[in-house]
């Protein structure tokens, strides 16, 4: 099917741009019709520089109709440009309106312009509004550091970094104070770092407010700041209501529709929750021995799961009948680790409610917080409350009871083991207080007791399972020691939810550490890797900003040749981490973003031929992951994909159209001629 798009162009000389293509072409080649006919009206234009941006602006008949596209740039770009990899028929419809414009397009940057944008520090009267210049080239991270140097008494005491910026299209005449007095900051987007200024602010209008600039001090005041999490916690009707009632579906359904919800990723995923094995180490622990990436002795644990196993097989007539049986041969699988006190698990009563199985801290008084919660259902038919909501529940009562050690919520991201029994299936969950709230995530699918289940297959499961879980426990029962006999500060309000982790093996010094503390995230992350800005502590009271990875898979070796040669950020700390996840802390290269010269085609090239002759590929050379700081300097980035040549495979056949065009191989294996392919790919883009 052909798509007819009529696209606009709103530059000096506005061009009307009709556009006949398949509707089965991708928006990169697009960009490419687009690039050939506004060269073929004499637009000067460079195709990198284009941006499309989808819209249904009417058509009207009037002589220019450019400041009402401009408009509309400047109300519209923040929600994001096309990417070249989306495919048409995911954005338009099979019948397209004659009255409207489809595509309107960006007019390029060019490297001599200069934007102006009117800024205010929210809470300031209108009449200090004062301006930026800053090339449209630059980035958001840029802005910021501009600002700070504007008013360098304003924020004297203040790290750029910390500056939070949100964009506005207000006009600055009058209206402004009425207008930013029913403005709630609290409720805006703020914007990235690493976003590009002619992205946000295409063709910014010289009389509005563009940038609201917020200080520390000026952002909303949490209720955590003036109450201990405990006592929010204390609050919440996971702590307050019967679990039993907490866990029925219509109850759990109003829970998670409030900002105190279980963080389960229900009814859609939690956004900036760092992975559960970051988290906390033990859970990665567990994932290892469940993914055999760890060496554990399963065969001591075979006989007393075996028991347990047979024992849950069996028919209960009531479910308390199956809690008395299961509970006692649970105690002796988790009992089976000679080199740790294990916690028993008793059905108790939990202030006015009896838990089916929890187990306490060995050291009564001292943290009298939960290790291990047993959920216990007779059958799957006839379960009135979600059993993992039910355990969580009964954690948060057992959290609510410590208020002789109320302070541990505020320093510590205190893990559980969750458990639940339905019938013969066994499940097991990682359950970890955020500050006041819960994530919970599952660490097994539901595991069979019967012999023959899957045939067998889930009985090695359960045995490495349990192995897990006694493991867990052990490192929760020594993480609670530490935790209260060594004093430490407590987690800043806003980043419980980020990587509990605070110091990486210094590398290339085997015995030393590199400390550090997560700020906030980085705007550039995936599912395989999580970005973190982080502070690096180097002598007393000396912060200097750095980046944190934590990736699935990782080539030191690769990042290591390209520093040296001084093609790379310099590596700081490298450590396997448990979990499957590889933890590299590097410089940040602030002022660096994607390069856009081909002029570093020959070092570029001598760079990549170099690591070939080691045997060593990248896989993913696009422009994204070569940063420079003009035409002299570049930094190759993004070692993920990297390794031997031949030997390592992309992670995903869902890549990226730039890495797979030309691509002829029938395996997912990066060799030397994929990278080969995606810099000339690369090269000939810059050079368009």
């Amino acid at each position: 099917m052909i798509l007819r798009l009529a696209c606009y162009f709103p530059a000096d000389e506005p061009s009307f741009i009709p556009v006949e293509i398949d509707s089965d072409a991708y928006v990169e080649q697009l960009l490419e019709v687009i690039h050939e006919k506004l060269k073929a009206e004499a637009q000067d234009v460079r195709l990198k520089d284009l941006r499309l941006y989808q819209t249904d602006l009417p058509t009207e008949p009037e002589e220019d109709m450019s400041e009402r596209a401009r408009k509309w740039l400047r109300e519209h770009s923040a929600k994001g440009h096309l990417l070249p990899t989306q495919k048409l028929t995911a954005i338009f419809p099979a019948r397209l309106s004659d009255d409207t414009f489809h595509i309107m397009i960006a007019s390029p940057v060019d490297p001599a312009a200069v934007t102006s944008l009117n800024c205010l520090i929210f809470g300031d009267n209108p009449d200090r509004l004062f301006t930026i210049k800053i090339s449209p080239r630059e980035n958001v991270s840029i802005l910021r550091d501009l600002i700070k140097k504007e008013l360098p008494n304003t924020f004297a005491s203040i790290a750029a970094l910390e500056l939070q910026l949100i964009q506005v299209s207000l006009p600055a005449g009058d209206s402004l104070g009425p207008d930013l007095s029913n403005f709630d900051v609290n409720k805006e987007r703020r914007l990235g770092p690493l976003k590009k200024i002619s992205d946000l602010f295409p063709n910014p209008r010289e009389d509005y407010l563009h940038v609201i600039v917020l200080k520390p001090a000026t952002l909303k005041r949490s209720a955590s700041s003036s109450l201990l999490q405990h006592d929010l916690l204390k609050r919440t009707r996971l702590a307050q209501d019967a679990p039993s009632q907490v866990a029925r579906s219509s109850t759990y359904k109003s829970i998670q529709r409030n900002p105190s919800k279980i963080l389960d990723d229900r009814p859609s995923p939690d956004a900036d929750i760092a992975p559960i094995a970051l988290l906390y180490h033990g859970f990665g622990h567990f994932e290892d021995i469940i993914a055999c990436r760890k060496a554990t002795d399963i065969e001591r644990f075979k006989p007393a799961v075996d028991k347990f196993a047979e024992t849950m097989s069996r028919f209960y007539r009531l479910e308390d009948e199956r809690c008395d049986a299961g509970l006692p041969l649970l105690n002796l699988i988790l009992a089976i680790r000679s080199d740790s006190a294990t916690p028993s698990l008793s059905a108790a009563a939990i202030g006015s409610v009896r838990s089916d199985g929890h187990s306490v801290g060995h050291s009564v008084g001292r943290h009298d917080g939960p290790v291990t919660v047993v959920e216990f259902k007779n059958e799957l038919t006839g379960i009135t409350a979600l059993p993992h909501v039910e355990a969580v529940a009964y954690v948060a009562h057992l959290h609510a009871c410590i208020d002789g050690r109320r302070q541990l919520l505020q320093k510590w991201r205190i893990p559980c083991l969750g458990i639940t029994i339905i019938g013969h299936e066994v499940r097991f969950y990682a359950i970890v207080l955020l500050g006041h709230q819960y994530r919970v995530v599952s660490l097994t699918p539901a595991l069979s007791c019967l012999q023959s289940a899957s045939s067998g297959k889930e009985r090695e499961a359960l045995y490495r399972a349990f192995a897990a879980a006694s493991k867990l426990q052990a490192h929760i029962v020594a993480d609670v020691e530490l935790h209260l006999n060594t004093p430490s500060s407590p987690i800043t309000n806003g980043t419980y939810r980020l990587p509990a982790i605070s110091k990486l093996c210094s590398y290339g010094s085997p015995n030393g550490y590199i400390e550090f503390e997560i700020m906030q995230y980085h705007p550039s992350r995936q599912s395989y890797r999580q970005l973190y800005l982080a502070h690096a502590r180097s002598g007393r009271d000396v912060k200097n900003l750095i980046l944190v990875k934590f990736s699935r898979t990782y080539c030191i070796e690769l990042h290591d040749y390209c520093f040296k040669k001084g093609y790379a950020p310099r590596i700081l700390g490298f450590e396997r981490l448990p979990g499957g996840w590889y933890g590299i802390a590097m410089e940040y290269l602030s002022g660096a973003s994607p390069t856009q010269s081909a002029q570093l085609e020959p070092r570029l090239t001598e760079l990549v031929n170099g690591f070939h002759e080691e045997g060593l590929v990248h896989g993913d050379l696009r422009d994204v992951n070569i940063l420079s700081a003009g035409d002299h300097q570049f930094w190759l980035i993004d070692f993920d994909w990297g390794g031997k040549d031949g030997e390592v495979e992309y992670p995903t056949s869902n890549l990226n159209l730039e890495l797979t065009i030309g691509r002829t191989c029938d395996d997912w294996k990066i060799r030397r001629e994929d990278d080969i392919r995606i810099l000339r790919n690369t090269l000939d883009k810059l050079k368009s």
